[in-house]
C-alpha cells in the first residue's frame, strides 16, 4: 500500500485531496504492483487510465494496487484508494506497457 498525508498544497479551493493528486497516488500503486510481478530493471509505461471518484477525498489517503492480468508486454491493474476512515474515495484501472531491460 501507498500512503498520501493531506497536505495543503495538494487541496483543491474546497480543501480535498485534488483529483490529480489522487490519479498520480493511483498510478504509482498500480505501476509499482506491476513492477512486483516482473524481471528487475523492466520498464513500465502507463498506455491508459481510468479514474472513478467515489467520494470527496480527506485527509491521509491509502491507495493499494493489483495487477488482475499479467502479460510478457502488456498488463492490466486496478488500485482502490481509501481516506483515513477506510472508506472507499476512487477507483482506477490501467494498463501498462512492459519492456524487458536493456543490455
Amino acid at each position: 500500500a501507498i500512503r498520501l498525508p493531506f497536505q495543503k498544497h495538494f487541496g483543491n479551493s474546497r480543501g480535498e485531496m485534488h483529483g490529480g493528486a489522487v490519479a498520480a497516488l493511483i498510478d504509482a500503486a498500480m505501476s509499482q504492483a506491476v513492477r512486483s510481478t516482473i524481471e528487475k530493471g523492466s520498464n513500465v509505461a502507463t498506455i491508459t487510465m481510468t479514474v472513478n471518484y467515489l467520494a470527496p477525498a480527506h485527509g491521509e489517503l491509502t491507495c493499494r494496487g493489483a495487477v488482475v492480468k499479467g502479460g510478457r508486454s502488456v498488463m492490466f491493474a486496478e488500485a482502490e484508494v481509501t481516506d483515513g476512515r477506510g472508506q472507499p474515495v476512487c477507483r482506477g484501472s490501467a494498463t501498462y506497457r512492459v519492456a524487458p531491460p536493456k543490455g
